[in-house]
């Protein structure tokens, strides 16, 4: 009966209830003011210090390098020194490249109406149509005549002079398969007509072939024919001179406009 009443005491509502749950902790409650001024504080850390909002607790002094600085700025230093240089390398690279190609670019440009030339014409008027497109009459002769092959080219060309013409070359591509000996040239030869001189790579060796072949000293003043060759923009030569000027001149405009901004600034 004892243990009964005991425990109809326990589950009585008008008595407390500390025997049965035990001692009660309080928790102080914080008002609002006091939460909003722990968190105004800078110096407690936030949770996520990359969250929107949340406030960063001061630098401390000694925070800053001042080694990793000059390492920094070293490093930046000789970047843009390399990109300066870099960029003179390309800048003297491409301007070389469209300076000898010039006359491609040049014959690029070129009236396509060709431009009548007598068989007995004279050296004033071969000077005055060179690099151009030219019609000429006469018939290349084998005497004299030197064939070969280009180096990044296929097919055979043969450099042969006019009938009593020996300062007028005219450049012929044999067709493929043909016997050589059996080839018959043209009798009125269209093409670009160009010193031998000025005829870049493609004629570096031409006067030493012509002279090897003639056995004698090639005149001072020879002239190609390039027999078919029009003008075009579309030409090999003439799109690499082009892209070489385009890059010689974005380089020069990237090297010399930061200069501008940074003196306006």
């Amino acid at each position: 009966m004892g243990k009964l009443a005991e425990k109809r005491r326990y589950l009585n509502p008008r008595e407390p209830l500390v025997p049965l749950l035990g001692p009660i902790h309080v928790v102080p409650v914080l008002s609002s003011s006091v939460m909003t001024d722990i968190t105004d504080r800078s110096d407690v850390a936030p949770a996520r210090p990359d969250a929107p909002g949340v406030p960063f607790g001061p630098v401390a002094d000694d925070a800053y390098d001042a080694e990793l600085e000059a390492i920094a700025d070293a490093r930046g230093t000789s970047a843009a020194r390399f990109a300066f240089f870099a960029r003179l390398v390309a800048i003297a690279a491409s301007a070389a490249l469209a300076f000898a190609l010039r006359y491609d670019l040049r014959y690029a440009f070129a009236p396509r109406t060709p431009v009548e030339l007598p068989a007995n014409a004279s050296s004033d008027q071969l000077e005055a149509a060179k690099h151009h497109f030219v019609s000429i009459a006469g018939v290349p002769g084998g005497v004299g005549a030197v064939d070969y092959h280009r180096p990044l080219g296929s097919g055979t060309y043969r450099l042969a002079p006019l009938v009593d013409r020996p300062d007028i070359y005219v450049e012929l591509r044999l067709p493929k398969g043909i016997d050589p000996t059996r080839f018959i040239p043209p009798t009125v030869v269209h093409g670009r007509l160009v010193p031998i001189d000025e005829g870049g790579a493609r004629f570096a060796s031409a006067r030493a072939l012509v002279a090897d072949a003639t056995g004698r000293p090639v005149p001072a003043r020879t002239f190609i024919i390039e027999e078919g060759t029009q003008p075009s923009l579309s030409a090999p030569s003439a799109v690499v001179a082009m892209m070489a000027l385009v890059l010689c001149g974005s380089q020069v405009f990237m090297l010399v406009v930061p200069k501008r901004r940074r003196r306006s600034s």
